[in-house]
């Protein structure tokens, strides 16, 4: 049974201004789940941070080394 949808607020947005750039969108959903209740889709997040400005999380640069080495 699903509840009342959430509704973004300061919270949220300062949780994201912490996470962002650091954590992908799944992580920085789940971290805002846990810590406030509330349940928000990627694409919230995703487009929350690009309404932002901030920059997406960067991928593993260590394990590109890795991959190529296998090729």
């Amino acid at each position: 049974m699903r509840g009342r949808p959430s509704t973004w607020g300061a919270i949220h947005t300062a949780k994201l201004l912490l996470m962002a750039g650091k954590y992908h969108d799944q992580e920085i959903a789940a971290m805002i789940e846990v810590e406030t209740g509330d349940r928000f889709t990627v694409e919230t997040v995703g487009r929350k941070r690009r309404d932002l400005g901030l920059a997406a999380c960067h991928s593993n640069h260590w394990t590109g080394p890795l991959a190529r080495a296998k090729v």
